[in-house]
């Protein structure tokens, strides 16, 4: 909710990208995490965010490799971030 908490989540997400301008008086980021994962083939993301204005509520979609399929054996580290108004 913060420049200061957004500029130590970025750095330590993505240290090579510049930074993204986020106007914290009018927006609020929201990020999830899935961690690291062995293989390719998982994913997670944000489909529904609610703000009752005293609590947010987020509604998370994860994905994740069928063991009927071939997944690359990679080590992966989904993640989803968001912009929302507040």
């Amino acid at each position: 909710e913060n420049k200061e908490d957004w500029e130590k989540l970025w750095k330590e997400h993505n240290s090579q990208a510049p930074l993204p301008e986020i106007n914290f008086k009018d927006n609020t980021v929201v990020a999830v995490f899935m961690g690291e994962q062995k293989t390719a083939g998982y994913g997670i993301r944000i489909s529904r965010i609610e703000d009752t204005g005293s609590k947010i509520y987020i509604e998370l979609e994860e994905t994740m490799p069928s063991s009927m399929k071939y997944v690359e054996k990679k080590v992966t580290q989904p993640y989803h971030i968001v912009v929302v108004a507040k």
